[in-house]
């Protein structure tokens, strides 16, 4: 499958969209929000507390078993490839990003002490999204390890220092991208300096193999 960058400045103003289908048949849109590198110095205010009301809409989040199984399968699947430790299910992380994706909001959470890849799209499935995260690869130098917007969500991913996460999927979401997800990591990847990069980034092995590409739509 082919890829070609696009710039949707009209649309997505603070996103990046990191891979697209050149052609395809049902016209689907994914985007990666920007990638955050973070500091072992950064001082954050207590976590968020919940929002005040939201804005009624038909807007449906899942942190469900099925999403978890979906989530964990391919992150362990892809940190196997590179000899990483798996991660374990948080329902902490869950219900922290289940909290940002009913907002319906594509942007960052602020003040957040955990790591958080962000990503939209018209697709229904959201390990399609896990996979345009993890061929972040193809832009990473291993030779020069550190931080780049071009590669956040995938050196996150596979991050060896990371031992939890927690997922949620908000679908029925106005305007572009009707379908979000926020997954978020704990202990938090992409620490800077570039040498926590080399310690946690590691190479990908022979075996085992990467899985199979998700459908975007499933």
């Amino acid at each position: 499958m082919k890829f070609s960058l696009v710039t949707l400045v009209a649309l997505f103003s603070s996103a990046v969209v990191h891979a697209l289908p050149a052609s395809n048949s049902n016209g689907g849109i994914a985007v990666l929000l920007e990638a955050e590198a973070h500091s072992k110095r950064d001082v954050f205010d207590a976590a968020p507390a919940p929002n005040a009301k939201l804005e009624r809409r038909a807007v449906r989040v899942n942190t469900g078993p099925t999403l978890q199984k979906q989530m964990l399968d391919y992150h362990n699947a892809y940190r196997a490839h590179h000899a990483t430790p798996p991660v374990t299910w948080s329902p902490t992380l869950a219900a922290f990003a289940a909290q940002q994706a009913g907002q319906c909001r594509f942007s960052h959470t602020l003040n957040n002490p955990y790591g958080e890849n962000v990503g939209g799209t018209t697709y229904s499935n959201a390990a399609y999204l896990i996979y345009l995260m993890y061929i972040e690869i193809n832009s990473y130098n291993y030779n020069n390890p550190g931080f780049s917007k071009a590669t956040g969500h995938f050196t996150q991913l596979v991050w060896a220092s990371t031992t939890q996460i927690g997922c949620a999927w908000a679908t029925g979401c106005p305007g572009n991208l009707p379908n979000i997800l926020f997954c978020e990591y704990s202990p938090r990847g992409n620490v800077l300096p570039a040498a926590n990069f080399a310690a946690n980034v590691k190479y990908p092995v022979s075996r085992p193999k990467l899985p199979p590409v998700p459908p975007m739509n499933g």
